[in-house]
């Protein structure tokens, strides 16, 4: 991939030119893309920013000559971008839990921190198991084809319309749900939230999700997800023996047909937003022997 390529040039650039000043405009030239692009997309990818990154490895770098080379602690600091030998011995004990002048001797420990190099991370699935579901009643938005148009109209209904009945955890949040459903006509998706019971005087549309056996795959969205579509592909063809796709109606909302649950928990936003894990539910029927 270019992008993998850049990202990794920039990484080369840094640790050839480490004593030099480094210029973000500049690395993101080597990235080919805006400095705002760069250092989004560099400190989603590395989880820290480019300049903490720069900073770990001078201060790795300069631990190691310390205790190498015996170079004099402000001579270190300028080499290695320090104003004044003051700061470097901050920055140098906040990093290593020593100070400078302790990393000449041979009993103490310093902290290293390894150049990177960006790669695509392919993974099967988290966790897979097989669970008896008891019904759920879903309330929300009916749609064709675009996911996003869907939850469109749900954030347009939530502003006008209260969800009454919803079932949320101890913190008040309520995991989301998209039901896709693969018919002839093209796909149907049903977005919105658990219910504990309907009413009828609501604006909302409302599913109820028949009590099944389910395969629940565990999918990281943080990560290349293909290779984990692939493991519950591979999983459902070697079990095809066992077990066959439920079918459908939706109420009789749409025609017979496989469809698949998407349950995504409150940990995609807020204090929990790096936990992007999403739930797929494959109904399932146990083939008769």
């Amino acid at each position: 991939m270019i992008i993998l390529e850049n990202f990794n040039a920039v990484l080369d650039y840094v640790e050839d030119h480490i004593l030099e000043e480094l210029d973000i405009n500049h690395l993101a030239g080597i990235a080919c893309c805006s400095v705002y692009d760069f250092q989004r997309t560099f400190s989603f990818a590395a989880e820290m920013s480019i300049t903490e990154y720069i900073r770990k490895r001078r201060l790795t770098l300069a631990g190691a000559e310390l205790r190498r080379d015996g170079i004099r602690v402000i001579d270190a600091a300028l080499k290695y971008g320090y104003d004044s030998p003051v700061s470097f011995a901050r920055t140098f004990q906040a990093f290593h839990g020593i100070r400078p002048s302790e990393a000449k001797k041979s009993n103490v420990l310093l902290k290293t921190f390894p150049r990177m190099k960006f790669q695509i991370y392919m993974k099967e699935v988290n966790e897979m198991r097989i669970i008896e579901k008891n019904k759920i009643i879903l309330i929300g938005c009916l749609g064709k084809q675009d996911a996003g148009a869907v939850w469109g109209k749900w954030e347009e209904m939530t502003e006008t319309y209260d969800i009454t009945y919803g079932i949320t955890d101890n913190e008040g949040n309520s995991a989301a749900y998209e039901v896709r459903f693969y018919t002839d006509g093209g796909e149907h998706i049903f977005a919105g939230v658990e219910v504990r019971q309907i009413n009828s005087a609501s604006s909302w549309e409302y599913l109820n999700v028949p009590a099944a056996l389910y395969a629940i795959f565990e999918i990281d969205q943080k990560i290349d997800q293909r290779s984990q579509y692939d493991a519950v592909n591979k999983w459902l063809d070697e079990n095809k023996t066992a077990y066959k796709r439920l079918v459908w109606d939706a109420n009789g909302k749409v025609n017979p047909s496989e469809f698949v649950i998407c349950q995504y928990d409150h940990r995609t936003a807020g204090k929990f937003k790096k936990d992007r894990i999403m739930e797929m539910w494959i109904p399932l029927e146990k083939t008769t022997s």
